[in-house]
Parts: C-alpha cells; structure tokens; sequence
C-alpha cells in the first residue's frame, strides 16, 4: 500500500490555509496569481557540428518559451535554473547545454524530436515554478513540501463530540473547517447518508484522521488532488476507485510503550461478562488515550462489539495489556494498533 511507502519519510507538521467556502459541493478559493516569464539560455561547444544551433534554434521557436539565447562557448556551463522575482512577475532564467542532438536541461534531457517534451517541460515551470515543477513527487503526486502543509492543514482539531452525531453533517462541516476546496459527487453523500451516524468519538482528533475515520464506513476515502498550476484540493472517493488515499492514523516507529507512557500504567482489572465495546471504551477513558474502530473490518468478520461479552480480571494489569487480552476472546480475534493523528496524537486502532 501507498502509506507503507510513505510513511517512514513522513513527520507531522502543523501549518494553517484559508480558502473560502461555497455551496454546491464545491469549496472554493481565492489564490494571488502570479506571472511567470520563462527564458533559456543555452549554450553549445563553440566548433561542434555545423549547423546544429540553427536546428535548435527553429525547434525551440515552437515550445513556449519567452525567450530563446543560444551563444557558442568553449566550455558548456552545466545545467541550472533560478528564480528572479520583480513585484508579480517572475522570471525563471534556465540555463541549458546542447551536446549535438541532445538538449541537457535541469532535471531533464531531450532529443531533437522531443518536442513536445520540451513544450510540457516550459509549461510546468509557468504554471508551478521551478521549486515545484521540478522537485521529486510524493504520494498523490505532491511535493513533500506540499505535503507537509497539507498534513498542517488537516492537523486543525475536531472540537465537538462526534459520536452518534450524522456522519454527513460531520464530513461536510468539517470539510469547511478545514477550508479545502472539496470534489465530492453526489454518489458520495449519498453513500455518507444511508451509513447513519458515527459511532466514534473522534473529538480531539486532528481532522484529516477524523476524516479518514467517518469516511471509511461508508466504503468512501480522502484523496488529494491537484492539478498542474492550481491548489491541492480534497477529493472523497469510492474506495474501490482510489489507488491511494489519507489513512487512518499513521503508525508509530518506536515501541508503543516509548510513543504513549501511559497505556502502561498498571491497575487492578475486574471486567465480567461486559460487551466489548463497553470494555475497550472504559480502559480507553481510564488511560486517557482515544479507541477508533474500523468497522469495516468488523462487518467483514461479523462481528458486533455490543453483543460480544468478555472478561478480564487481573492484578496490576497494563491498560494496553487489557485491550489485547479483551480483544483475543472475539471470534476471529481482533488486534489492537497505536497509532497517531496528524499532530502526533496517539490513538488505538481496533480492526
């Protein structure tokens, strides 16, 4: 999966955006537009194949840019590019190196009937700029700069109760807290209705988790979407047409006992013939860290943790130790995860 990939490069960052809101399923923003002007300026071995300038120079005509300099030299520069702002416009000055049929340009080479490769290439640095257009992309096809500021902006905290509260009502409020613009079918409301309420606490939860969360029963997934020269924007999909989506929480990388001290506090523990449910939400008051449930897994091992009674009692028992004892009498058994929101919060993932 996606997240395993990108997990280990990834920390939890916390970063603030505000785009307006709009109705009709779509949320608008408004973005300052900024000019940009792209030059080459390219250099070729003074004494090479006569002629080939020229060609280059009548290829070049055609991709796009603002200006084309080609100068004979007796040693080539190598290739780079910068960035020269002036009020609104932006001049970003490529340097490149013709070595016979090939152009070298930063990040990048191309044949003499590559043309519209070389076109593509000067119409992404005019519609993101050099940092974006040619920075390695991540998951969802963002930058990890993109996506640190992302992750901020979905850090923002859920503030009301959730818990039996519209899933619908949840996803489109919290959407607009968020302040994102939004691509969400009807298909999707659709499907955010007819699976009822929350049944997770998903208060304190920074919001792209919480989303991820409320999504998920409804067989729905978060994905980021953007497209060349405009603004990240959330999309909600049908997890069977997403090859890559926000997850649910991130995982830990150090032993759960390092990541949330206090799931290892010891008590004494007395639980007879409780549901499950019930159970796993008294140890995760008492230890004060979040449970979230993903129901799906439990609809595919039907299972009903109301129904399902359990029985711990222990001495000196750890909450966390509890949880995997209360958790190993379900028929499949189920399994416990710690992992952690957006703003590094733990929480534990039943599934």
């Amino acid at each position: 999966m996606w997240t395993q990939r990108i997990w280990c490069q990834w920390g939890f960052w916390r970063q603030l955006g505000l785009l307006l809101f709009a109705s009709g399923g779509m949320f608008q923003g408004e973005v300052a537009a900024q000019q940009r002007l792209v030059e080459l300026q390219l250099t070729a071995a003074a004494g090479g194949e006569l002629g080939i300038q020229q060609e280059w120079a009548e290829i070049l005509e055609g991709v796009g840019a603002d200006s084309v300099k080609i100068s004979s030299v007796r040693r080539p520069e190598s290739a780079a590019i910068e960035e020269l702002p002036s009020g609104r416009t932006v001049v970003i000055r490529v340097k490149g190196v013709i070595q016979g049929a090939a152009l070298s340009l930063p990040g990048a080479r191309f044949s003499q009937a590559d043309v519209a490769g070389i076109r593509n290439y000067i119409q992404k640095l005019r519609d993101d700029g050099a940092k974006v257009a040619l920075a390695e992309k991540k998951a969802f096809g963002l930058t990890s700069e993109q996506l640190v500021g992302l992750s901020g902006e979905l850090g923002q905290t859920v503030e009301k109760p959730t818990k039996g509260s519209s899933a619908t009502e949840f996803v489109r409020g919290l959407i607009r807290q968020v302040g994102k613009r939004a691509r969400i079918p009807e298909s999707a409301w659709r499907a955010l209705d007819e699976s009822g309420d929350l049944q997770d606490e998903l208060q304190g939860l920074s919001a792209g988790t919480a989303l991820a969360a409320a999504l998920r029963p409804a067989g729905l997934v978060l994905v980021p979407v953007r497209e060349q020269g405009q603004e990240i924007e959330l999309a909600i999909r049908a997890s069977a047409d997403a090859d890559e989506h926000w997850p649910v929480g991130w995982p830990i990388d150090v032993p759960v006992s390092q990541a949330e001290p206090k799931l290892f506090q010891r008590r004494d523990i007395e639980i007879k013939g409780f549901p499950l449910q019930q159970a796993v939400n008294a140890v995760s008051e008492l230890c004060e860290v979040p449970v979230l449930y993903d129901w799906n897994a439990l609809a595919r091992k039907e299972l009903d943790p109301t129904k399902t009674l359990v029985t711990v009692v222990k001495k000196k028992h750890p909450y966390y130790m509890t949880i995997v004892d209360l958790l190993k009498q379900t028929k499949p058994s189920l399994g416990v995860e710690l992992r952690l929101d957006e703003n590094g919060k733990p929480f534990m993932w039943i599934r």
